[in-house]
């Protein structure tokens, strides 16, 4: 993956420079070889009829990229070589810096503030200028009123807790919205009860159920609308999923399972905040992950941040409490949040992930490690979740 992002990146670099198209073309066919092994079978790498001429050229000029210092001498074309191997060793050091960032407990962000500032001095003012402006989003998403508000349901329940709320209290907040109260119902008269009487009053659905069930369930309908479209209705699927595993694994651990459902329902909300922005910049997403950068490293380059941090914020706005704000914006940086439910989401996600969205951070293998060690889960690696219970029953 690493090879496939340099080659974006160099690509973007050279046409932002407006170098020779056979200069991108060596650049994108060196990010893809080994770059310790000059280019001797051109035809492994698609360039059929590797006695041609141009094809040569290609990949002497790759070669070149890839070992300068056994370059040879190809005329008019050294400054093109030198300029190609410069771009290649500029990006290959930029994704470097992004990739080993979670290692030194550092945000991509700051990782990429801190290379650019010392950049022009290392790489060249016109090298370092083109690979900040591939790199920085033009227009980074603000949270404004134009953003979702906290609806009115899911601010009544958050203010009520399993332990101290009423059947009263709850009934009250289900009638207020028919929705909620269908759900409810609906809920209390599933098979997974089994009960062949039919329920319904509120009150009895609730008794049936019990609060701390009843409660999920509301809180559930109550943030479901926020992904009423049909491009956010797998990523609410993925996040209900996400919220069940993260109850039982906190569970697990000793954690407040009521919170950390809550804060799997909400940890992919700064979804919402990248899908108000223009279309040309959801492309230039789509496309950098399709060149093999992770969701929130693509997202970081072309929003400014990535959607943890975005989620942080509008939760922060929603005044929703510091423990669900902080878990949500650090979910994909367990390294650095060192908080319990960062660690439990981070998990829950990576236990929910499906193929599309098993790859959304770089180094997962080190930020799950430090997830088990933080949860104190030690033999979460070989546990599977009980998918049968009445909390993944509200996930159908």
């Amino acid at each position: 993956m690493h090879r496939r992002r340099v080659a974006d990146l160099a690509g973007r670099v050279a046409r932002a420079l407006s170098v020779e198209p056979l200069v991108e073309i060596a650049l994108t066919l060196a990010a893809r070889t080994h770059i310790d092994r000059p280019v001797e079978k051109p035809e492994e790498h698609g360039l059929a009829g590797g006695k041609d001429r141009l094809t040569s050229l290609v990949v002497n000029m790759a070669e070149a990229i890839l070992n300068p210092r056994r370059a040879g001498t190809h005329g008019k074309l050294d400054k093109h070589l030198q300029l190609s191997s410069r771009i290649f060793e500029a990006c290959d050091e930029f994704d470097e810096a992004v990739e080993f960032a979670a290692y030194g407990r550092t945000s991509m962000r700051v990782a990429i503030d801190e290379f650019f500032s010392e950049a022009e001095h290392r790489l060249g003012s016109r090298i370092a200028g083109a690979l900040r402006l591939i790199t920085s989003p033009n227009v980074r998403p603000a949270l404004s009123s134009q953003l979702p508000v906290l609806p009115a349901a899911a601010m009544k329940l958050m203010r009520t807790s399993s332990e101290s709320t009423s059947v009263l209290e709850l009934e009250s907040i289900a009638s207020s919205d028919p929705v909620l109260a269908g759900r409810l119902l609906a809920a209390s008269n599933s098979a997974f009860f089994g009960l062949a009487s039919e329920i319904r009053n509120l009150r009895h659905a609730i008794q049936r159920l019990g609060v701390p069930l009843s409660r999920k369930i509301l809180m559930d309908a109550a943030f479901g609308p926020l992904f009423a479209s049909k491009t956010l209705a797998d990523l609410w699927k993925h996040s209900r999923l996400v919220a069940a595993t993260a109850h039982e694994l906190a569970g697990a651990c000793g954690y407040d399972q009521e919170v950390a459902y809550v804060a799997g329902l909400l940890h992919d909300i700064g979804r919402l905040v990248m899908a108000r922005c223009p279309a040309e910049m959801h492309a230039d997403e789509a496309d950098r992950i399709v060149s093999g950068f992770p969701l929130t490293y693509a997202e970081t380059l072309v929003y400014g941040r990535d959607h943890a941090t975005a989620g942080g914020e509008l939760l922060r706005e929603w005044r929703l409490p510091a423990e669900i704000v902080d878990a949500v914006a650090g979910h994909h940086s367990p390294e650095s949040a060192e908080t319990v439910l960062a660690a439990i989401l981070c998990l829950a996600e990576d236990e929910a992930a499906t193929d599309a969205l098993s790859s959304e951070s770089l180094s997962p293998g080190m930020r799950r490690s430090v997830a088990i060690e933080i949860t104190g889960v030690s033999d979460f690696a070989g546990r599977r979740i009980d998918r049968r219970s009445a909390i993944f029953a509200l996930t159908g």
